[in-house]
């Protein structure tokens, strides 16, 4: 009986013992878990910074192009604009010009008509 008790607990050490392994097994198998996910965690937080980082580039790549178009859209207003500028100063100069003429003409005839007197 004595034999069977001290077989019964060197059964049980050596199940407690066995346990216990398998106990620090799967911790340290744990542990590699963790360090595994805290990894994955870590790249994953990069690769979604690196994302953010395009979506704002990208973002203000658009808003570059944008400008760029407005301020395009804006010199060339400002080219039809001095231009249409231009046409009417030379109308105005031709006008000007003809209405130079005809007062120098009439000079010139209120000028012979005095000289014919």
């Amino acid at each position: 009986m004595m034999q069977m008790q001290q077989g019964h607990r060197e059964t049980a050490l050596l199940e407690s013992e066995e346990f216990w392994g398998e106990v620090d097994d799967m911790e340290r198998q744990v542990t590699v878990d963790v360090r595994v996910l805290k990894h994955a965690e870590a790249m994953l937080q990069q690769e979604i910074a690196l994302m953010k980082q395009e979506m704002v580039d990208e973002r203000d790549r658009e808003l570059h192009q944008q400008a760029a178009a407005m301020a395009s859209s804006a010199r060339m207003s400002r080219v039809i604009h001095t231009e249409a500028l231009l046409e009417e100063m030379s109308r105005v100069e031709s006008v000007e010009s003809k209405t130079l003429s005809f007062e120098e003409e009439d000079e010139w005839e209120e000028d012979e008509s005095t000289k014919q007197r």
